[in-house]
């Protein structure tokens, strides 16, 4: 399982303490790629 986020600090630093506390699974991998994040924003507004 992935989860797709923009490049921004913030977002790893945040992800790894939810895994520190273990409140996310240590099997879900993080993407870091801009291009992959705007596909699902841009799915978003379609509906």
């Amino acid at each position: 399982m992935f989860l797709i986020v923009d490049k921004h600090l913030a977002y790893r630093v945040a992800i790894q303490q939810l895994k520190n506390n273990q409140k996310m699974s240590e099997a879900i991998q993080i993407r870091q790629i801009r291009h992959l994040n705007n596909i699902v924003e841009q799915d978003r507004r379609c509906n």
